[in-house]
């Protein structure tokens, strides 16, 4: 008999100690969707790890649930595929909240590398009145142009950010003289992206070709690309985010991107089981009397249930009345945001 109730009271005692805090898990319910469409480095080829292509920081940042649809080799003719046929794609822009495109550097490529002497010495005379390049340009105008219609067929709000084209080719050293050639091309674009923001709303441009430019000139190394001459490193990554989360963030001010909020918490859920019982009310009574304590700001937010800034009986006499149908706090049993 001794030993049982010695065993009984260890029991007990274990029970006390398992049941002498309130442990909040908040749920997680990602809203705001966040979509990447374009080429290789918006794909974040040639990374060791994924997790720095700069959509992933960005989505980590920020707190977005990201689909990344992106495909290495892809120009602006094979976005406008995307977009019109790819059911992943097409479903991922119909719920996107912010998309991001990195289109145009392929397009480029093969402009040059099609191109013959003849060609290139008229670029080097004339750059962006150069008869070919204005060729080129009409076809990458007309490609992202019928882009945006269907982006905003499918989803005539969601903001979209595209990015303006660095030069690779300083860091090359076997192209690196074709470096100011290249330049020549960048005022194509930037007349491009000024006549698409103009045209469609809510599109913004984020100056990755300045930022790499810039980066440049200060640093005197060009180690934001890496080893194959073309794609960007990690730190390429991290400045392309930087550039597009400085934009991102001047939108969230204007109110034309939504702000994340770290989790989400259910009111009045005190025994954090996702429902409202009168167990919460009891943990609530047990916490004020000093039974139980606290774990983290997060359960302090689910106890207060009258939303006054303190636990206290209050709230459980709210969720009492919130379970007998009677008049409480509205949000009680519903998910709240929590921003930092």
């Amino acid at each position: 008999m001794k030993k049982l109730k010695g065993l009984l009271s260890l029991l007990l005692a274990l029970v006390l100690v398992f049941a002498s805090s309130v442990t909040f898990l908040a749920q997680e319910l990602p809203r705001i969707n966040f979509v990447v469409l374009g080429d290789s480095i918006a794909s974040g080829h040639g990374l060791a790890n994924t997790h720095t292509c700069y959509a992933s920081v960005i989505s980590a940042e920020k707190g977005y649930y990201l689909s990344n649809d992106a495909v290495p080799g892809h120009t602006t003719d094979n976005l406008l595929w995307v977009v019109c046929h790819s059911t992943i794609a097409r479903k991922d822009i119909e719920k996107a909240d912010l998309i991001s495109i990195s289109i145009c550097g392929n397009d480029l490529i093969q402009f040059l590398s099609k191109a013959d002497t003849s060609v290139l010495m008229d670029i080097l005379l004339n750059g962006v009145n150069a008869k070919a390049v204005k060729e080129a340009a009409e076809i990458i105008k007309y490609n992202l142009e019928s882009v945006c219609t269907e982006i905003r067929r499918l989803n005539p709000d969601a903001p979209i950010i595209f990015q303006t084209q660095y030069n690779p080719l300083y860091a090359n050293n076997q192209y690196s003289t074709y470096a100011p050639m290249a330049e020549k091309l960048v005022p194509v674009f930037d007349d491009i992206f000024d006549s698409i923001c103009k045209d469609y709303r809510n599109i913004f441009i984020a100056d990755v070709h300045d930022a790499f430019a810039n980066y440049y000139k200060e640093a005197g190394s060009y180690d934001v690309i890496q080893s194959d001459g073309i794609h960007p490193s990690d730190k390429g990554h991290a400045l392309i985010a930087d550039t597009i989360l400085g934009v991102i963030e001047k939108l969230e001010k204007d109110g034309i991107v939504p702000i994340a909020p770290l989790f989400y918490y259910m009111l009045g859920d005190a025994d954090s089981n996702q429902k409202i019982t009168v167990s919460d009310a009891t943990t609530i009574q047990k916490t004020v009397a000093g039974l139980l304590a606290l774990n983290g700001d997060i359960a302090k937010l689910c106890l207060d249930a009258d939303q006054n800034g303190s636990v206290n009986i209050k709230d459980a006499t709210m969720i009492q009345k919130y379970i007998a149908g009677l008049e409480a706090n509205a949000n009680i049993g519903t998910y709240l945001p929590f921003y930092e």
